[in-house]
């Protein structure tokens, strides 16, 4: 809960970005960065690797807690591996950094 809480004007006043099916990215106007969740909605473990547009990001270079990352002129790959049925949260930018425009 803690972690929601942080996270949410993200969830509730943000931007809904689905870049797949079972990966959306969260932003907030006017912050770098936003939320990504992704879903392994697979019996199996998977792993993940795709990109977001720099656009999307409000820059590059963003700090990344949660997925490993590639930046590029155009903005970033992120890869991770989820176990069978599992969701992840992937933090970047202003989100790792705790700054989001929090009210209560």
């Amino acid at each position: 809960m803690r972690i929601y809480s942080r996270l949410k004007p993200y969830f509730v006043r943000g931007i809904f970005h689905g870049i797949a099916e079972n990966i959306h990215l969260h932003s907030l106007p006017g912050r770098r960065g936003g939320v990504v969740c992704v879903f392994n909605t697979k019996e199996e473990d998977e792993e993940f690797k795709f990109p977001i547009s720099a656009d999307l990001l409000g820059g590059t270079s963003l700090a990344i807690k949660g997925a490993e990352s590639n930046w590029t002129a155009d903005g970033v790959v992120l890869r991770l591996k989820l176990k069978a049925m599992s969701p992840a949260l992937i933090q970047i930018g202003d989100a790792v950094l705790g700054s989001c425009g929090r009210t209560r």
